[in-house]
């Protein structure tokens, strides 16, 4: 099931991202010199970067990618990974609820001398994900 999340998170937003590049190219946005210059590769990753921003519904998607599918924030934490959710990422953080399953259903938690810090891993379903984007992106 965890591959599944993987390989659909990560699927999901190369395909987003892929599409506002087309976006931007059928506008006018980005243009064959834009592709074929140095200067102005990162216009294009900004778009794409702006356009998978713009969909509400892939924010925590995006957050799970790069968390956990992309590459495991323990390996390459940043400053806003907490302990708890850097060890989170390592376990098998899929679940059933509400008849759907969902990455994090059970919160991690952390007790140091000082507080109880929780995991901040993004709460999602797979296929809530696909029906809500399936008009968006794959309806004719």
């Amino acid at each position: 099931m965890l591959l599944t999340f993987y390989w659909f998170s990560t699927s999901l937003i190369n395909y987003a991202r892929l599409t506002g590049f087309l976006v931007e190219r059928i506008q006018n946005n980005i243009t064959d010199e834009d592709v074929s210059t140095f200067v102005e590769k990162s216009k294009i990753k900004d778009a794409c970067t702006n356009y998978v921003k713009s969909i509400p519904e892939l924010e925590e998607v995006l957050k799970w990618r790069n968390k956990v599918s992309a590459h495991f924030a323990i390996t390459d934490p940043n400053r806003v990974d907490n302990v708890a959710t850097l060890e989170e990422i390592i376990r098998n953080p899929i679940g059933f609820s509400d008849f759907r399953f969902r990455t994090h259903i059970m919160i991690i938690s952390k007790s140091t001398e000082k507080e109880i810090i929780e995991s901040n891993l993004p709460t999602w379903s797979l296929t809530e994900t696909f029906e809500t984007l399936s008009n968006r992106f794959w309806t004719m």
